[in-house]
């Protein structure tokens, strides 16, 4: 390989192909480059980014496009480019160490390393000036003092290590008081006012809203789950949630979920949907099964691929009038052209959306977000409310019309394993609450292509345009066998079944420590790295430990398999202490913690009755599995299992009730308390 070029251009990932006519000596993440830059005894330069990160774009243009930077990094430096989507085992080490280093994260991720990959500086963005002082500066002195570096380095090193040590709990028992001490403290930072936390900037975390929706009812918490509705409703009417074509921003600038950061991820969309989807089923609110099937309209419509998977993102960014690239040209309006395009609704719109001081942003723009009631705004116009939501959508529809003659955002064409998992997760959810066999087609025609594509003996990370070549990591294997599990309970297909067994024997095989009960974020077997840590905690999406926590308790449950069960109450063990610490850090490892601290039931279907599941998929049962077999060995109770073949049978443990055909009888004999 030549090393004294840029060798980004046959690359699929597009971030990195943003980046291939830098006049900088680029590289690739691999054993080539790290052996390179130790053949040379070069400092490496590790950028980290991905294609809709804004602050990449900038850097990209105001950086790594001048000579003198160039000249700078080639000749002193090898410098390899990251796609933090492709490598999250690389994001995650080195952002720690930025973390560390900082007290502060972000992308574009920037690390000076020794050349064995060690790290000894970080930056998220710099200006050119700053850039070539601080490069100079490490230039200098690893030629002067390599040693005082390499201190630096060992002492970095151990920190970041010391950061995976924990003292485990002396009790055993997962009595409730570990959560409801970390509520406790977790309810202090809730915003009543506008949803999620306080301050800004303000992401959506579906993920600790899920577990927040579930800990309320089952607590019958009318506090937490006024929270959570109100969060939802603030989310969906600001200006977050793209309401003419559909879908969700990465997050809000602002407290009142305004002004977005205006890129569009796949996992943000489609954990929204699951999310909104439980809460239809808690609620009973038609918004929020509206605002569901309308994010997956979007999924549907903007983001499937040819291959029957979902592209990951839709780029902040897009050509404005002018023809330069600014974000959010795509998705705002000046008044004129919302006034010339809506007529005579202009005025009802206006009201609707706010476009006045409270809807506008910058430079004679606005980004719509809603703060009236819909009822008494149609009171005012003398409408009934159906009439109101027709000319509503006769509105959307124009501008959407309208918008698509706008340049698009840059579409990140990669499909990654780990977000598809999680739209078969959202397809699933919707299902249950409509009932409509398109999504639960869509779930298994995807489930299905991920495997054919992504599947040969281990699990591939990324598939772009027929190939694949990235090794997943733990968080694709974790996501993966919660869809297939949730894909069995809805089809009672063994299929998925066998699929999440084979998953999780190689997951143990490659991921797993047995000494400390945890699972690595990279296989063992990967050298590249200086070291191998365990994620732990949830960020915008949960912590793949916790994922396969919950995958190992419930597949020992489906398949009476003990070992799972206490492999993941031993994981629980390690964290039920720092519940209370960082409580939004663990809120996956606590919706596990709710299937031990309170009731959890195993719902199986006789032969004759498999038709009585779609009642209970409508139902919000968090704490259940649904299979078409029973859960114990039968000679303990007074029936064989032919008695039961056109009743249900509800256990909990090693008891279970009288079996019986009536759903609303069975229903009532759950407890989530």
């Amino acid at each position: 390989m030549n090393f004294s070029q840029n060798n980004l251009k046959n690359q699929s990932s597009p971030y990195l192909l943003q980046h291939a006519n830098n006049p900088i000596h680029w590289q690739t993440w691999d054993e080539n480059s790290l052996r390179e830059a130790q053949q040379q005894n070069k400092l490496l330069i590790i950028s980290i980014g991905y294609t809709a990160c804004h602050w990449c774009h900038v850097m990209e243009k105001e950086v790594f496009e001048k000579q003198e930077v160039a000249h700078l990094m080639n000749e002193h430096f090898i410098s390899i480019k990251v796609d933090r989507e492709e490598h999250p085992d690389v994001d995650q080490i080195y952002m720690l160490a930025l973390q560390i280093m900082t007290r502060q994260g972000g992308w574009p991720l920037n690390i000076v390393a020794l050349p064995n990959g060690k790290p000894i500086w970080g930056a998220t963005y710099l200006p050119e000036k700053q850039w070539l002082g601080s490069l100079h500066q490490l230039k200098d002195l690893y030629q002067k003092d390599p040693d005082q570096m390499e201190e630096y380095a060992l002492q970095l090193e151990k920190g970041i290590l010391s950061t995976q040590l924990i003292d485990e709990p002396k009790d055993k028992e997962f009595k409730r008081y570990h959560l409801q001490n970390a509520m406790n403290k977790w309810q202090q930072n809730f915003d009543y006012k506008n949803g999620r936390d306080k301050g800004a900037p303000k992401f959506m975390m579906p993920n600790q809203l899920q577990f927040l929706l579930r800990y309320g009812f089952q607590e019958n918490n009318k506090e937490v789950l006024n929270y959570v509705k109100l969060t939802l409703y603030k989310i969906a009417q600001g200006g977050i949630h793209d309401v003419v074509g559909g879908g969700f921003s990465r997050y809000s600038v602002d407290e009142k979920w305004h002004i977005p950061h205006f890129e569009k991820m796949l996992y943000d969309n489609a954990q929204l949907i699951s999310l909104y989807a439980q809460a239809y089923q808690v609620f009973k609110d038609e918004y929020f099964k509206e605002i569901a099937t309308k994010t997956i309209a979007f999924i549907e419509s903007d983001l499937k691929s040819d291959d029957d998977l979902y592209f990951a993102s839709y780029d902040a960014d897009s050509q404005n009038k002018k023809g330069e690239q600014e974000e959010g040209a795509f998705y705002t309006w000046t008044k004129k052209e919302l006034q010339n395009l809506l007529k005579e609704d202009f005025l009802l719109f206006s009201d609707i959306f706010n476009i006045n001081d409270t809807g506008y942003w910058e430079n004679g723009k606005y980004v719509f977000i809603q703060t009236q009631n819909l009822q008494k705004i149609a009171q005012n116009y003398h409408l009934e409310e159906f009439q109101l939501k027709e000319k509503i959508d006769s509105c959307l529809l124009t501008l959407k019309k309208e918008r698509n003659n706008r340049p698009q955002p840059l579409l990140d064409h990669k499909c990654l394993t780990s977000w598809n998992a999680l739209t078969i997760s959202s397809f699933i959810d919707t299902y249950k609450i409509t009932a409509n066999e398109e999504y639960l087609s869509s779930a298994l025609t995807t489930a299905r292509a991920l495997w054919d594509n992504l599947f040969d003996e281990k699990l591939y990370k990324n598939y772009v345009e027929g190939n694949r070549q990235i090794i997943g990591t733990l968080e694709d294997y974790a996501l993966v066998i919660k869809a297939f599990l949730q894909l069995y309970q809805i089809t009672f297909e063994d299929s998925w079944l066998k699929k999440s067994q084979k998953l999780i024997d190689i997951a143990f095989a490659e991921f797993y420590d047995e000494k400390e009960n945890l699972f690595y974020l990279a296989s063992k077997s990967n050298e590249q790295l200086f070291a191998h840590l365990f994620e732990v905690h949830d960020n915008v999406i949960p912590s793949s430990n916790a994922i396969m926590c919950n995958n190992l308790f419930m597949i020992g449950k489906i398949t009476n398999q003990e070992k799972y069960i206490e492999i993941a109450k031993n994981m629980l063990h390690k964290y039920k202490n720092s519940f209370h610490e960082t409580p939004s850090n663990y809120s996956e490892w606590m919706n596990t913690y709710l299937n031990i601290s309170h009731p959890f039931y195993h719902l199986s279907f006789g032969k004759e009755c498999i038709e009585n599941k779609k009642f209970f998929l409508e139902e919000y049962l968090p704490n259940a599995i649904l299979t078409p077999h029973v859960p114990v060995n039968l000679k303990q109770y007074d029936f064989r299992e032919s008695d039961i073949s056109n009743q249900m049978l509800l256990c909990q443990e090693n008891s279970c009730k009288r079996p019986s055909n009536k759903n609303i009888e069975i229903l009532k004999q759950i407890d989530f308390n």
